[in-house]
């Protein structure tokens, strides 16, 4: 009879122990489920809006100038473009900025300023022309500059929580899934549960790293990573004293050609642009999408005269193509332009250094005509 009883006793127990470890797993579940969810539907459209910030502002001051030199209005286009695009993203922060307090007061206490004072030296500039001021506008165009150079810094801050923001999530949902695990160990007997979680957080890590290290449409390293692949390039380059190179390319006359084709056309234009670069890129550069219909390619180990040999063979690639773009202003084809900057790192430079000198070759590229690749003056080979 005691043995009768210890043995119900020892049975409910062992019921007990499931019923617990079964509660358990399906709460590490639901944890996960909303770790995923929180990464999805919060920290991935936060941390990309941000990330877009500079690209948008660069965008129309590159139009500001060229409208400014060749006062041709075709530039406006960019330029209200980009900050129609830059006005989006900040909706976007500020939706989800409640959640981010660290982001919302970089965004309201020094980008916003900075971009207001770039806003306002832009229609300022814009203005001087359209009245025929243009030496006085000439005379003007270096006056955001410093403003500029000023966002760049904010712009570190940005990315710098953005890494915050992607990782606190990514630790969320990593917890969730070591309890999922430690569910298997605790109780071999609710297994089939554990497992069904486990299974579950590999699916939905494998979704994450997905969503939050490739661009969706081309399917190239997105921004976030292109910024993580830079900081240990360039750590690796100052290690070795090696030269580390950076080529920024552009899509010639993108905005025509999505108003001519529409935007279902320009996204297969953008992807067939990014599957040629992915092709001749080569190993062991890494290829990304910039932002928009910019493309950056990091080049370890590469001079200057390497990586304008590499640019121009994909720009030739492109070209080959044969991509028809008949509202081209350059071209009757979709080409890209290039620029291309190369040194080896010291403590006097930074990443944003290199990134900056390739953007002023890009810059170089599209004023000279276009279809074509430019390097920085100041690369070293």
């Amino acid at each position: 009879m005691m043995n009768t009883f210890r043995l119900n006793l020892i049975l409910i127990v062992i019921i007990a122990l499931l019923i617990i470890s079964s509660i358990w797993s399906y709460t590490a579940f639901l944890e996960m489920e909303d770790a995923s969810d929180r990464i999805v539907e919060d920290a991935v459209p936060v941390s990309n809006a941000a990330n877009d910030l500079l690209t948008q502002l660069v965008n129309q001051d590159t139009a500001v100038r060229g409208f400014i030199i060749t006062e041709e209005s075709r530039y406006l286009d960019p330029y209200y473009d980009g900050k129609a695009a830059l006005l989006e993203n900040l909706a976007i922060i500020d939706r989800y900025e409640e959640q981010h307090p660290i982001m919302k007061d970089i965004i309201e206490e020094e980008a916003l300023p900075k971009i207001n004072n770039m806003r306002v030296y832009f229609e300022r500039q814009i203005n001087l022309v359209k009245s025929g001021q243009m030496e006085q506008a000439r005379e003007q165009i270096n006056d955001g500059k410093s403003t500029m150079d000023s966002f760049r810094e904010t712009d570190l801050k940005i990315d710098q929580d953005n890494n915050k923001i992607i990782n606190d999530a990514w630790e969320a949902s990593n917890r969730a899934g070591a309890r999922a695990k430690n569910m298997i160990i605790f109780s071999g007997a609710a297994a089939l549960t554990a497992v069904g979680a486990l299974i579950y957080s590999f699916m939905s890590n494998r979704k994450l790293t997905a969503l939050s290290s490739f661009d969706g449409l081309t399917k190239l390293y997105n921004r976030r990573m292109f910024d993580k692949f830079m900081k240990e390039a360039w750590e690796e380059a100052a290690d070795t004293q090696q030269s580390l190179a950076v080529m920024l390319m552009d899509v010639d006359h993108f905005k025509l050609y999505n108003d001519t084709y529409g935007h279902v056309e320009g996204d297969r234009c953008l992807k067939t642009i990014a599957s040629i670069l992915a092709e001749n890129a080569g190993s062991p550069f890494i290829p990304a999408r910039y932002g928009g219909e910019e493309f950056v390619v990091i080049m370890p180990n590469t001079t200057a005269e390497e990586a304008n040999a590499a640019a121009e063979r994909i720009r030739h690639k492109v070209e080959s193509a044969s991509l028809p773009h008949i509202a081209s202003l350059s071209n009757r084809i979709v080409t890209i332009s290039a620029g291309a900057a190369a040194f080896v790192p010291d403590t006097s430079l930074s990443p944003s250094d290199l990134i900056e000198m390739a953007d002023e070759a890009l810059y170089e590229a599209k004023q000279g005509g276009r279809n074509r690749v430019s390097v920085s003056r100041q690369s070293v080979s």
